[in-house]
């Protein structure tokens, strides 16, 4: 699942997939090799 992960708020992240899919995610659902940008800034 390559694409960028836009963070929405403290539960849900955007997960826009490269092959143009846009869908929210809890953030206990993201891929394990994702690292959200918002979680390095905590």
């Amino acid at each position: 699942m390559d694409g960028n992960i836009i963070p929405l708020g403290h539960s849900k992240y955007l997960f826009h997939s490269m092959a143009g899919s846009v869908k929210t995610l809890p953030i206990n659902d993201l891929p394990v090799n994702a690292t959200p940008p918002a979680r390095l800034a905590e």
